[in-house]
């Protein structure tokens, strides 16, 4: 509806009075996610819940918004202090992680419960838990050291936070993109093993 720039456009989420998702609790998540199993326990929630940045650790931990779940009644209260001014939220510069529509949420909902607080385990980053040294995308700024190549038990989502994107690490738990971005992906990581 306000055709906002890039991450911006999820803070229409918690607008009360869309004509579609105004009255209705929102379970979101981002698009370069993969569903890997039961997400029934994401849908229960009753306050917002966000994200615990992948790149932080400790007690403070600033938010990250890639899977949030918004019930109705919490919206307007986000709404109404981003309609204060857009543009000067859009424009305000930030640094990470406390830019963006993450830092703007994570501000107004500072007692928004965590995902990986309350469901541990079962949201996790393919960077920090899953991708080894010899995989696509590793990263030993994020790496956590659990990181075993294979999808671990009793994770429902797997976020990739950037790149790679999953549809570019040719593993056989997320779906294809295209033949082509596949034959591409697995000849990359063959390479990689090679290493």
């Amino acid at each position: 509806m306000y055709d906002w720039p890039g991450w911006w456009a999820k803070l229409e989420l918690f607008n009360p009075l869309h004509p579609v998702l105004g009255n209705e609790d929102i379970l979101y998540i981002d698009i370069d996610s993969v569903i890997v199993g039961d997400i029934t326990p994401l849908t229960t929630m009753k306050k917002i819940t966000l994200l615990n940045d992948f790149s932080q650790h400790g007690a403070s931990v600033a938010p990250a918004t890639g899977i949030m779940f918004i019930p109705a009644p919490a919206k307007k209260n986000v709404w109404d202090e981003f309609m204060k001014n857009p543009e000067k939220e859009i424009n305000a510069i930030r640094t990470p992680p406390y830019h963006g529509d993450q830092g703007f949420i994570g501000r107004i909902c500072q007692d928004a419960e965590r995902w990986q607080n309350i469901l541990p385990g079962r949201i996790i980053s393919y960077k920090a838990n899953i991708a080894t040294p010899k995989m696509i995308g590793f990263n030993p700024e994020l790496y956590d050291g659990t990181g075993n190549g294979k999808l671990p038990d009793g994770a429902s989502i797997v976020c990739f936070h950037g790149s790679p994107r999953p549809w570019n690490t040719a593993l056989p738990w997320v779906p294809y993109f295209s033949l082509k971005n596949t034959i591409q992906s697995k000849v990359k990581q063959y390479k990689l093993s090679l290493r």
